[in-house]
């Protein structure tokens, strides 16, 4: 099966496009399975909305990634392990090509386990619904600006491990989260 680029499917199933040659993603879906465009290492365009679930290493290792958009109507209930591990790890110039992932409008609850690690140069905006961040979301990562929308603090599995990064919390709650475990510099 051979496929240049995939357009407006509802569900994409599991290892659907895994090692793939495909090279660019839109439309609105309402699943991405478990490694659905996994390793494809041709896939460079990126342009979705998802209004459900994007699962285990959705994306992991697509690290030629070069235009990221995801619409931020997006409506995400779960996002899983791994999702965007090592992803547009190789983009030219990452510092002048920002990846943006707003989940403000999404409704999970757990940044699951890794579901960033090994990246640079992304902003990350969180439902203000996120309880729990799991661990190793941010290992080995860089330039990561990561935005907290829930006034409460979030439990933090493990620290924060990326360097050059920021987190940005609600103000009204900036000693709740300096106190917090896991939170404190």
């Amino acid at each position: 099966m051979k496929f240049k680029s995939i357009e407006n499917q509802e569900y994409i199933g599991n290892y659907a496009f895994q090692s793939s040659n495909i090279t660019s993603i839109s439309g609105p879906f309402y699943y991405i399975g478990n490694y659905a465009f996994a390793s494809c290492s041709k896939l460079s365009i990126i342009n979705i909305k998802v209004n459900d679930v994007i699962n285990n290493s959705a994306f992991e290792e697509c690290r030629n990634v070069s235009s990221f958009y995801i619409d931020p109507q997006s409506t995400i209930r779960v996002l899983s392990n791994d999702a965007f591990k090592y992803f547009g790890y190789n983009r030219t110039n990452p510092q002048n090509n920002i990846f943006e992932f707003d989940f403000q409008n999404s409704n999970f609850t757990r940044l699951n386990n890794g579901a960033f690690r090994y990246n640079s140069y992304f902003n990350i905006y969180l439902p203000d619904t996120v309880t729990n961040i799991g661990s190793y979301n941010f290992w080995n990562s860089s330039y990561i600006h990561l935005k907290l929308n829930a006034t409460t603090p979030t439990v933090l599995e493990s620290t924060f491990s990326a360097t050059n990064s920021k987190i940005f919390v609600p103000i009204n709650s900036l000693d709740a989260y300096k106190a917090a475990t896991n939170w404190s510099a």
